[in-house]
């Protein structure tokens, strides 16, 4: 059974298993990277607080449309094997002021801010892990974003 095969066949009760989750979390990761990596790319400087050294790092973002939505998709890679994803999804609401969700995935071995977090505008206060949900919808959206992009010779 291949990957995407085995995230369109939850369990008999619609839960997903760990295994399933493990695979979503591994796509979302490779296909936000890749999507943003597409996008434009710039070399940004930040001072690290902890060690006084100024840090240089690439910083790729690439803005689509989804579902009617506007999706920004960003990756940091930074020195040391160290990387953040950002995809942070506009809504435009009848009003026509937007409304932002901003789904952020760092390494898990981040103290401050490991793995998979979410913030949604005027909801929440802060960033909170990922719902089950989140992390189908997110993966289903990156999938549907990489399909549509032209493909790298």
């Amino acid at each position: 059974m291949n990957s995407n095969q085995q995230m369109d066949n939850p369990t008999a009760e619609g839960s997903v298993t760990q295994e399933q989750l493990q695979v979503i979390k591994t796509s979302i990761v490779t296909n936000a990277r890749n999507i943003a990596m597409q996008g434009i790319k710039t070399v940004k400087s930040t001072d690290d607080s902890t060690t006084g050294d100024n840090l240089t790092y690439d910083w790729w973002e690439n803005e689509q449309s989804f579902d009617n939505n506007f999706w920004s998709i960003s990756f940091w890679d930074y020195p040391n094997n160290r990387w953040q994803i950002q995809v942070t999804k506009i809504i435009i609401q009848n009003t026509g002021r937007s409304l932002m969700v901003s789904y952020s995935v760092r390494m898990d071995d981040d103290k401050s801010f490991p793995g998979f977090q979410i913030y949604e505008e005027s909801v929440d206060d802060s960033y909170r892990p990922f719902n089950i949900e989140e992390y189908v919808l997110l993966n289903r959206v990156l999938l549907g974003i990489q399909s549509a992009l032209p493909q790298k010779a």
